[in-house]
């Protein structure tokens, strides 16, 4: 077998999907007890730490900008995931 480089048509690019792109968190790192999250559809979700420990889930039932409470996650980082595939990392103060 032959490997090449080729990034136009490589299966192990880094380039991002535009589907995947359409959740957005605010502010990061956020050092309040409110994070917000813009979603472009209803889905669940899900924040896990960077031990891969699920700590937060719920869900969304519509698109735009929603609250999350954080202040019972210590300062890290965390990994907010939905059922769409999206993810996002943040950061806590």
């Amino acid at each position: 077998p032959v490997l090449r480089a080729n990034v136009q048509d490589s299966w192990v690019g880094t380039g991002d999907s535009p589907s995947r792109a359409a959740l957005h968190v605010y502010p990061n790192p956020v050092s309040g007890a409110v994070l917000q999250v813009q979603v472009d559809a209803a889905s669940d979700w899900t924040v896990f730490d960077a031990f891969g420990r699920q700590l937060l889930a719920g869900r969304w039932n519509a698109s735009g900008m929603h609250s999350m409470d954080v202040s019972g996650l210590a300062s890290g980082t965390y990994l907010l995931t939905t059922t769409q595939g999206r993810f996002v990392r943040f950061i806590v103060n």
